[in-house]
């Protein structure tokens, strides 16, 4: 996944989103910039708000009404998407780029049958044959784990368990063979069981088909399995970005670090034990983002500088950047 190895598959550069609430113009998004190459799979993680989903939406342009973006360079296969008309930015979306959404219900037409969802996907993006999208919306069933899938497609959402709705929709996303997946939260809700089964299934048809996944998640644990790389969001700023081994055994931002402590296993199998450490405060909300490093009033290592000079993102490590005043103060 270097750079001199190829080009990147997607090229984002300084990335900023504000909204409207109540006449007023709030920053979701700061600037953030960040490269993903092809067969990579990308975790974003992060606190609620931080701008996750928000960064992924703006990708592919499917913010809110009182949503306004702009970026120095949105790059995908080598398409300037901000050339893009709407009409061409709905032929890429579900077809070179797939987004699977956090709730399969609200996703789901109820008024449709499964079999429904994934060939209206296949019919909108070229095909028409309906006895050949038929047969493929089978195939990509079958593809995805789900038992008896000709049964399967007569039934109506509700019939379904919330995993076997979540494959419907992994099924739909792939339906055009997408160079990008993008999975939000897709096992919020779950079991762990079928947390498991849905995540491997991911990775499996990830490796299969060679596509670039970024996946949104607040679960460590899963990024430590199945990412190659994680960038750690907050407060609307990437604010680490590296390999997946070297962020978690050596974690430069006392953000991530923070993060590290409170959860109970922590990579591949290693258990911290004792008392988890908990991060005191809350996230800034966007009506209320304090100035300079947004971690500031939360961290223990916090100067004064801190909450005056907003860091750049700087390269530390080899593809290991981080935001911080103190990694060159105090040798974080």
């Amino acid at each position: 996944m270097k750079e001199d190895r190829e080009a990147p598959l997607l090229e984002l550069r300084a990335l900023h989103c504000t909204v409207a609430v109540d006449g007023q113009r709030f920053e979701v998004l700061r600037g953030v910039s960040l490269n993903l190459w092809q067969g990579e799979i990308l975790g974003l993680v992060g606190e609620s708000g931080s701008g996750k989903t928000f960064t992924m939406r703006s990708i592919i342009r499917m913010l809110p009404r009182n949503a306004c973006m702009e970026t120095e360079m949105l790059s995908f296969a080598g398409i300037d998407m901000q050339k893009l008309t709407e009409k061409s930015l709905r032929t890429l979306r579900g077809k070179d780029i797939s987004m699977i959404f956090q709730d399969p219900m609200s996703s789901l037409n109820p008024l449709k049958r499964v079999g429904q969802h994934i060939m209206e996907v296949l019919l909108h993006h070229g095909y028409s044959d309906r006895r050949h999208v038929r047969q493929e919306a089978l195939s990509l069933l079958q593809r995805v784990g789900i038992p008896a899938a000709a049964t399967r497609m007569r039934q109506y959402p509700h019939e379904l368990s919330g995993g076997m709705r979540q494959r419907v929709l992994i099924a739909m996303a792939l339906a055009c063979k997408p160079k990008l997946l993008i999975a939000d939260e897709p096992t919020t809700g779950l079991d762990v069981t079928i947390q498991a089964q849905i995540l491997a299934l991911i990775r499996v048809l990830q490796q299969k088909d060679g596509m670039a996944v970024v996946l949104i998640t607040h679960d460590l644990g899963v990024v430590a399995s199945l990412c190659h790389r994680v960038a750690v969001m907050y407060g609307g700023l990437i604010v680490e970005i590296g390999p997946v081994d070297e962020i978690f055994d050596h974690p430069l931002h006392p953000y991530t670090q923070a993060l590290l402590r409170s959860i109970p296993a922590i990579h591949r199998g290693r258990e911290r034990q004792g008392r988890l450490i908990t991060i005191e405060g809350q996230p800034p909300s966007i009506a209320h983002i304090p100035p300079g490093c947004p971690f500031a009033p939360r961290c223990t290592r916090a100067g004064a500088d801190c909450t005056e000079v907003l860091p750049p993102l700087e390269e530390y490590l080899p593809d290991h950047s981080a935001r911080c005043l103190r990694i060159k103060a105090e040798g974080l």
